[in-house]
């Protein structure tokens, strides 16, 4: 399975049979702005429910071979050179491991461990929304069958059971900085190693002005991020870009949930393991850097892609108002006055959504990856602002992909806000 990317959930009556993130069972939907959250990607009832009534949490599995199943299951080799003994490298089956995982907490066992093995496993397969849901489940039992839940408690030691927890906390600290949070059909995704690569792969987006040396450098990073499958920042750029604003604001609902429901998490674990808690650090930490950058591209993309309510409220227009004909209409002629940003750029997403040229004139086809069209000239945006913030107006105008200028080639017709 390639890196950071979501499977399709295994056949298991504990795992509801849809796919997350954008599926048609589980998609959010945007309304003025706000994301309904994705539907849980497990049935968090019947996995909870006790396994019987004398014995809630069931028999304790640890020598049966499911521990054993599980951990083959989610075992991966390093792809190293085999020289000339050449054979198929193994990879993490987490559809497996979720199918196990689940069986057994659903029916047979109530066990830290083997809900840590499935939380890993749904952030591999489901992303943030498995993330989610894994932080419910071990909460799940740890508030309701404390005194039976396996590991057992040894004597007043919880060490068991905190490895347990502790295993969780780490390999989902991982697991969710890869997860994609960009996605476009015109890019391959991209997630937050990809966005610590892009740091480290740093390529500027235009190569003039720069020395032969800097060149040279420039195609050995190139090469480098190639050779060892990095994400550059060209790539994570044009990924960012061409994802809507809609995902992302799906992604940070979903990221919202889960720092919910990890201070849930931690809560209880204060609460029953006492100075013995694992603590949950490592989650703390990926997650809030993850969150953080995710709600960065949410302002971005808002600007970009303001609501129809929001464009129209920074305009003063009424609520319900028949749109103009033409672009040229809604701003009058040549010489009349510029309306306000937000107005703008919902003019152009609406050429955009509709497939239509740029309708400032300009005639090129609009981007799927921004408010602008197709022609770029970011390297002189700052400059083009300047000096038409002073009222100068620029000689050569073009797209500057600048979220701050919106593009139109007739020089009275400039919109920069």
């Amino acid at each position: 399975m390639r890196r950071g990317s979501l499977s399709v959930p295994p056949d298991s009556p504990h795992v509801l049979t849809f796919q997350p993130l954008l599926c048609e069972q589980a998609k959010s939907v945007v309304a003025g702005g706000l994301a309904v959250a994705v539907e849980p990607v497990i049935n968090l009832e019947e996995l909870l429910a006790p396994i019987s009534g004398e014995n809630p949490a069931g028999e304790n599995l640890l020598y049966s071979g499911l521990h054993d199943d599980v951990r083959e299951a989610r075992r991966a080799e390093e792809a190293l050179d085999q020289g000339e003994w050449k054979r198929e490298i193994k990879t993490s089956d987490w559809p497996k491991v979720v199918d196990l995982s689940a069986k057994a907490l659903g029916s047979k066992t109530k066990d830290l461990q083997v809900c840590a093995w499935l939380g890993e496993a749904l952030v591999r397969l489901y992303g943030f929304a498995g993330l989610r849901d894994s932080l419910r489940l071990m909460r799940g039992l740890l508030e309701n069958f404390w005194d039976k839940v396996y590991p057992e408690i040894d004597g007043g030691d919880l060490e068991a059971r905190a490895n347990a927890v502790a295993f969780l906390d780490r390999q989902s600290a991982r697991a969710i900085k890869d997860v994609p949070i960009t996605k476009a059909a015109s890019s391959s995704d991209c997630s937050y190693v990809g966005w610590e690569d892009a740091k480290r792969f740093d390529i500027p987006e235009s190569l003039e002005g720069l020395s032969s040396e800097q060149i040279e450098r420039v195609n050995q990073l190139k090469e480098q991020a190639e050779r060892e499958g990095r994400t550059t920042s060209e790539r994570f750029r044009i990924a960012k870009n061409a994802t809507r604003r809609s995902f992302y604001e799906e992604t940070f609902a979903l990221l919202s949930e889960c720092w919910d429901e990890y201070k849930a998490l931690d809560k209880v674990m204060d609460e029953k393991f006492h100075n013995q808690t694992p603590g949950l650090g490592g989650l703390r930490k990926s997650l809030d850097e993850v969150r953080t950058l995710v709600e960065k591209f949410v302002k971005e993309k808002r600007v970009l892609e303001p609501d129809i309510a929001e464009a129209r409220a920074a305009e003063g227009e009424p609520a319900v108002q028949e749109a103009p004909e033409t672009p040229a209409a809604a701003f009058g002629s040549s010489a009349g006055p510029i309306r306000t940003r937000a107005y703008a750029l919902r003019i152009s997403f609406s050429a955009l959504s509709n497939g239509d040229r740029c309708p400032w004139s300009c005639g090129l086809r609009m981007s799927s990856r921004t408010a602008m069209c197709s022609r770029s000239c970011a390297r002189h945006s700052e400059s083009k602002l300047r000096r038409t913030r002073q009222g100068r107006v620029p000689e050569e105008i073009t797209c500057t992909g600048n979220p701050r200028i919106l593009c139109c080639p007739s020089p009275s017709r400039f919109l920069a806000f």
